[in-house]
């Protein structure tokens, strides 16, 4: 009696280890699934190159950076099966003049504000007819849901 009441035990503290990973898994899926729709709000109905661009413009118009012209570099797919819904762009972003503190505070916002971009190249220029702006290109990595 005494054995099967030992091997009961230890079934039953194997089975509240199991259930305390079940109830963890089942955290994490809910907030995967609630980032996942979150990134999917993110993308806009239509081709990106019919959104992003004014939605760049309006994005640094908000940041006091009125003249801004965006450009899609290139156009890719994932080559992992799991990625294969979602599509990987590179646009240009040139900012012809600025100054330096609206382009940083535009470049934290854009960063902390934006998850699925990336900033990947910033370059930046003093122009020598007006040196209190600078003139800046920005590339920026997007991911992008097919739609």
């Amino acid at each position: 009696m005494l054995a099967t009441i030992a091997d009961l035990q230890g079934k039953m503290g194997a089975s509240k280890s199991e259930t305390t990973k079940v109830n963890n898994l089942e955290r994490q899926a809910g907030a995967a699934t609630n980032r996942f729709a979150a990134l999917q709000a993110r993308t806009a109905e239509g081709a990106p190159i019919a959104w992003f661009p004014p939605r760049i413009k309006a994005f640094l118009a908000n940041e006091h950076i009125d003249r801004a012209n965006v450009r899609l570099e290139t156009n890719g797919v994932f080559t992992q099966p799991e990625l294969s819904g979602w599509v990987n762009d590179t646009w240009l972003i040139d900012i012809p003049g600025t100054d330096f503190v609206p382009l940083g505070h535009a470049i934290a916002d854009l960063e902390n504000t934006e998850p699925l971009f990336s900033i990947t190249k910033l370059s930046i220029h003093a122009s020598a007819a007006e040196p209190q702006f600078q003139q800046v290109t920005l590339a920026v990595a997007t991911i992008f849901i097919k739609r």
